[in-house]
């Protein structure tokens, strides 16, 4: 997908070492930089400057729009993946991404109509070309599923939020645990937010008792790397939950499995499971 791109930010890295100080291009190779080592919120920081500099600003837009898909915030990503499109920015998957956006933000009429320009070159081999077909049928029925009358209402938890993010909630034991970023001063590159840990509260009368709230302790908690979702065997007795890179060298690449056994009353140190796959986000265990 990226290859010709890439090709283009190598160039202008030697391009703007020939080429002195001007500051457009300064941000554009430190943009292309961060978004290699995966820090994606810096990244758009970088090419937003390349942009306002008038720097390549079909790729550095491009680029905007791919730093908040691969930090999850592909709502985000609209207005760059349109300007990356209308300054003839190509790529064989723009489109498709662009729609995705579009349907992230409920624009259903318009991401339908970017993934018929996805599917519309008749010679070249697209590499998701079923899936933007389903999705194509998915958005062409979405008028009858909307039509239908919804029995649910959907509200959130609010004394169980912070503002930071909340996910992952299982309840075990007469315990509530969950996933939050909540007391992070460290701030995850990619996103720009708070390392996330896994938080453990007690369900006292039928409620969390989110004043008790806490993490689960020094061998479960990382500074500087993002705890994830975490599941319990049905005796109690294993634990495995899933954690991320800790940008050290010689640290895992990406997100990995952990597990831990109850053992006299205490949890012991979680160790990687065999069932990773260094090369790969291994990730959301359940039993």
């Amino acid at each position: 997908m990226f290859n010709n791109l890439s090709k283009t930010a190598i160039f202008l890295f030697a391009f703007t070492i020939i080429a002195g100080c001007n500051p457009g291009k300064r941000a554009l190779v430190k943009g292309y930089n961060s978004y290699s080592n995966g820090d994606y919120d810096v990244a758009i920081g970088y090419y937003e400057t390349a942009v306002e500099n008038d720097v390549e600003s079909g790729l550095a837009n491009y680029q905007i729009a791919e730093s908040y898909r691969l930090s999850n915030r592909i709502n985000e990503a609209e207005p760059y993946y349109k300007a990356a499109i209308q300054s003839g920015v190509e790529d064989t998957t723009i489109h498709l991404y662009y729609a995705y956006s579009l349907k992230g933000n409920g624009k259903y009429d318009q991401a339908k109509e970017q993934i018929k320009e996805y599917l519309a070159p008749k010679d070249t081999i697209l590499p998701y070309t079923e899936l933007a077909k389903t999705e194509l049928s998915n958005l062409e029925n979405l008028g009858q599923i909307l039509e239908k009358e919804d029995y649910f209402e959907i509200e959130p938890v609010a004394y169980l939020n912070s503002e930071g993010a909340e996910y992952a909630p299982i309840v075990f034991n007469g315990n509530f645990y969950f996933t939050s970023s909540r007391g992070s001063e460290k701030i995850y590159k990619a996103t720009g937010t708070g390392f996330t840990n896994i938080f453990k509260a007690p369900i006292i009368d039928g409620k969390v008792d989110t004043n008790q709230a806490s993490t689960l302790g020094e061998n479960f908690t990382s500074e500087i790397a993002n705890e994830g979702v975490i599941a319990f065997s049905t005796d109690g007795k294993t634990m495995v939950f899933a954690r991320g890179n800790d940008g050290k060298k010689k640290g895992a690449k990406d997100v990995n499995l952990y597990m831990s056994r109850f053992v006299k009353g205490n949890w012991t140190e979680p160790q990687l499971m065999l069932i990773n796959d260094p090369n790969a986000w291994n990730s959301t265990p359940a039993f």
